[in-house]
């Protein structure tokens, strides 16, 4: 069984999920290339009201994977955290621009961050990516940026892309 969970509204606007399921951020997610899916025991609420905003709260448990996200382990700990992962999400999407911000606070052992944003200017895509670890127990915080631009000029795409990472 992937997943086996409970859905609760609360109000017209907000959904509540509780037990196993598959998530999908960008540093805690399912992984479908094995044979069993990645998935975790989790309390989730979402909330949609705002227009074109979602809002996201999340306390993650045990993975059944060997490895997760964030390098959290089958009993949902990283670097000695052994309360799980709480993330809050910001995602905003309309028209010209989607931009999503996540936080994770993995208790004592980790905090990190992920922002991304894309939108047209011009003939362009942009796309950006910032994404921050701060292990505690190692004390040196992982910095990582991306951006690209894609468009086309006179029936000829054109693509860029650059990257870094720092030695944290």
């Amino acid at each position: 069984v992937n997943e086996m969970y409970i859905t609760a509204p609360l109000g017209a606007k907000t959904l509540l999920k509780f037990g196993k399921q598959e998530l999908q951020t960008p540093l805690a997610f399912t992984e479908k290339w094995a044979s069993v899916n990645n998935t975790f025991d989790a309390a989730v609420a979402i909330n949609n009201s705002i227009d074109n905003l979602t809002l996201i709260a999340a306390f993650v448990g045990q993975g059944n994977g060997p490895t997760t996200a964030l390098a959290l382990n089958h009993t949902g700990t990283y670097a000695g955290n052994t309360g799980g992962t709480y993330a809050v999400a910001a995602l905003f999407k309309n028209d010209m621009l989607a931009a999503n911000v996540w936080y994770y606070d993995l208790e004592s052992a980790a905090k990190a961050f992920w922002i991304d944003a894309s939108g047209k200017i011009g003939p362009a895509t942009v796309k950006g990516i910032y994404a921050s670890v701060n292990p505690s127990t190692v004390g040196k915080t992982t910095d990582a940026y991306a951006l690209s631009a894609a468009g086309s000029v006179a029936g000829v795409k054109l693509f860029a892309a650059y990257s870094d990472v720092n030695d944290g």
